[in-house]
């Protein structure tokens, strides 16, 4: 028996995700100085990248069992695309509108 849990999503991500929004938005909410928030906004892009990538490796993986993926990405890595262009000022204006 394994001593670990097996995933069938990508749960980790997930939660990475979560938590790095939240930073940000504390970090918007709080008025950190701009260092801080450039920082945080950087880290939830990565995150956001990292979810992304997480989700089309799922796909793939349920394409090659032959299941349906729970996940409807149409194009996927124009979306990593679109990530990896955004600025982190561009983040933190999305997050403070």
């Amino acid at each position: 028996m394994p001593s670990f849990v097996s995933r069938h999503e990508p749960v980790k991500k997930k939660e990475e995700l979560a938590l790095r929004e939240q930073v940000l938005k504390n970090a918007i909410a709080g008025n950190y100085p701009q260092d801080k928030l450039l920082k945080a906004a950087e880290k939830y892009k990565a995150a956001m990248i990292g979810m992304l990538k997480a989700k089309i490796h799922y796909t793939l993986e349920m394409d090659y069992k032959k299941k349906t993926s729970p996940f409807d990405i149409p194009t996927p890595e124009a979306e990593i695309i679109d990530w990896k262009e955004k600025s982190v000022e561009a983040i933190i204006e999305g997050f403070s509108s």
